[in-house]
This record gives structure tokens, C-alpha cells and sequence, in this order.
């Protein structure tokens, strides 16, 4: 049995397409795969802009500097604050904004950044929350057992009872630069595939040919989380982190029965 996970992100899903859609910093991520036909699981998330889905954050930051209009005059100073009252020391306000996948703001705050030597101010630097991938790692979703009836080979003409094995729920828990994820990853459904051929939900599967024949069932699962960590008052529900699979691969034989009229 071989076990494969990874995370990327892929032009074309070569047995299962995915229709997901998502935003990078806003919408309704959702992580999706597919499985080769020895078995390899590709977790991607489809996406509508260039980059790496897979690698969203759980919670997207930006920042930007505080004007009073989109086009302020040169000599507005309605951004300068007081970054050090002691010091006499003058900067500039920064809004930072946080989103969660689902596009909830959770973070809203403005941050007094001192102007360095040449009287410029730099930009605060962003928390870097865990990503989608970081948080299916997490999981330790394992790879599905898979089980046939007849127990070690099958006959050509007649049905094999394909029995996929799993977990129904697991846990979640993880600290990742100072942040907390905890959630729980549901088993949504499982999905069968013969010898490369397109996946299916029916587990009974009637073999033609002799032979060598390659079995992959792929476990599908859902998760929820939520995060605390720097920054963040309280932990904060991520909500849907998406739909993730991982999957298993066996040889199964197939003999072929015949039949002798005698004299």
C-alpha cells in the first residue's frame, strides 16, 4: 500500500477535476486533489489569481498607509502620529487589515510606524498566520485501509465487494509560529478508481479481464479550525478550511474461470 501527500498546486487534475473556486486573501477557499493511478494524492486549490492557493493564509494581511482621500496632496500630514512620545520621535499611521477565508475582517488596526533617517516610514511587518496546507499537515490524515471480497484475488464475471477503511472524525491540533490551530477533520465519502480509469462512489466492481489490476480509494474529508495566536484577542473560528483527500493504492489479481463441455 502506498501513501502520498502533497501539497501543490497543478494546471490540470488528471483524474478528478476540480470546479472550487477561491481568492487568495478573500471568498471561500477550498482545497481539493486527485489521485494518480498508483495512488499519489495532489491536494491543490484551484484559484481565480497567479500563485500558490495552497499556501493561503488562514487569515490574509494587508497594510497600507493612512491618507485622508485616494489622492492626497504633497503636503498632507494627516497620517503623522507620535511613534515614541519620550523620544520625540514622529511617524506615520499604517492601517492593517486581517481577512479570514470566508472574507470576514478580524483584524482592524492602525500602527504608528517612525520615519527612519531618510524621513521615510517602513511598512509594519505582516503576521504570518499557517496556511491551508500547514493546517491539513496537521491532520495526520491517514491513509485508507482497503479491504476486497474476495479477500486476495478476484474472478473474471464476478463482483468484488471493495470495503474502503477510515477514521470518521480526527483532531486537529498544532502550533505553528506561535499560532494554535484546533479543529476537526471530518470523512466525507470515499471514492473508488480502477486501473487509472475515472473515480466512482460504488465499491462493487466487476472484472472483465485477467490480470494484474490496480485498485485506488480515495478518502475525502472536510475540515473546520479555528486559530489564536499573535495578534489575535481570542481564537477565531476559520470556519470551512476546505476539502482535502488522501489515498491508498493495491494489486488485486484477477483469474479467469473456464468452463469444459465433457463428452
Amino acid at each position: 500500500m502506498r501513501r502520498h501527500f502533497v501539497a501543490a498546486i497543478i494546471a490540470a487534475l488528471t483524474l478528478l477535476p476540480t470546479t472550487a473556486h477561491a481568492e487568495t486573501q478573500r471568498g471561500n477557499p477550498t482545497a481539493q486533489g486527485t489521485l494518480s493511478g498508483d495512488g499519489r494524492l495532489v491536494v491543490a486549490v484551484s484559484d481565480a489569481t497567479p500563485g500558490e492557493p495552497a499556501r493561503t493564509p488562514l487569515i490574509g494581511y494587508i497594510t497600507y498607509k493612512v491618507t485622508t482621500d485616494d489622492h492626497p496632496d504633497p503636503g498632507d500630514l494627516s497620517g503623522l502620529c507620535l511613534a515614541d512620545p519620550q523620544a520625540h520621535t514622529f511617524g506615520w499611521w499604517y492601517r492593517i487589515i486581517g481577512t479570514t477565508l470566508d472574507g470576514r475582517v478580524v483584524i482592524d488596526e492602525l500602527v504608528c510606524r517612525p520615519f527612519d533617517a531618510t524621513h521615510h516610514p517602513h511598512p509594519p511587518a505582516l503576521p504570518r498566520p499557517p496556511t491551508i496546507e500547514e493546517a491539513w499537515n496537521a491532520a495526520n490524515v491517514p491513509a485508507p485501509r482497503i479491504l476486497t471480497d474476495p479477500p486476495t484475488r478476484g474472478i473474471t464475471g464476478l463482483t468484488t465487494h471493495i470495503t474502503p477503511s477510515s477514521p470518521a472524525v480526527l483532531s486537529i491540533a498544532a502550533t505553528i509560529r506561535g499560532y494554535t490551530i484546533v479543529g476537526t477533520a471530518t470523512l466525507d465519502h470515499f471514492l473508488v478508481a480502477i486501473d487509472g480509469g475515472p473515480p466512482q462512489t460504488t465499491t462493487d466492481i466487476t472484472f472483465t479481464t485477467k490480470g494484474e489490476h490496480t485498485i485506488v480509494i480515495a478518502a475525502i474529508w472536510r475540515g473546520r479550525a479555528t486559530l489564536a495566536g499573535p495578534g489575535l484577542d481570542h481564537a477565531i473560528s476559520i470556519g470551512d478550511i476546505g476539502i482535502a483527500m488522501i489515498g491508498a493504492s493495491r494489486r488485486y489479481p484477477v483469474h479467469e474461470v473456464r468452463t469444459a463441455l465433457q463428452p
